[in-house]
């Protein structure tokens, strides 16, 4: 998004908005890096990347080959996510060492 805002195509005029939205998916991540639980972590993880593909795919001033790029990239993330969030879910957590003590 930078490199079109930089452009200053007609599409996609710079403004505080959108140069905003640019950074706002490495902040929703960072976030879900830094909440303790693990499931939470991958919804706001997951839900920041919809979220990210949603309103760029419906953004003017791509082109057809990103936008195409962006989608199938971002369904692979998305669907990853979930998986392994289903997989965390129903096997469960790892043993600590720590946990036999109690």
């Amino acid at each position: 998004r930078w490199g079109l805002l930089v452009h200053g195509d007609e599409d996609l005029p710079p403004s505080w908005s959108q140069y905003t939205w640019s950074v706002t998916p490495s902040l929703i991540a960072w976030s879900a890096l830094l909440v303790p639980d693990l499931t939470a972590g991958y919804v706001i993880c997951t839900t920041g990347l919809l979220a990210a593909v949603v309103l760029d795919l419906k953004q003017k001033g791509y082109p057809a080959w990103f936008r195409g790029l962006r989608f199938v990239l971002s369904f692979f993330a998305i669907l990853s996510l979930v998986t392994s969030l289903i997989f965390t879910q129903t096997l469960g957590a790892k043993k600590h060492a720590s946990d036999y003590l109690t």
